[in-house]
């Protein structure tokens, strides 16, 4: 199920808070933020972090409620 909310912006702040390096002005020239391209300490794959991001954002904040 596709979310109400345009989330790019806010899960790219979540992986960057993760990351360790990004490429600036990747994926990011329509909004503020400085990068939407990070890498990871390891493979996306099997970090437990990246995977636990994931799994929040699809079944909790993108099934959250949009209220006007």
């Amino acid at each position: 199920m596709a979310s109400e909310r345009n989330l790019e912006c806010e899960l790219a702040k979540a992986i960057r808070s993760i990351g360790s390096r990004e490429v600036p002005g990747f994926g990011s020239s329509d909004c503020g933020c400085s990068s939407h391209l990070f890498r990871l300490g390891s493979s996306p794959r099997t970090d437990p972090a990246f995977i636990e991001l994931i799994l929040r954002f699809r079944h909790i904040v993108a099934l959250a409620p949009v209220f006007p």
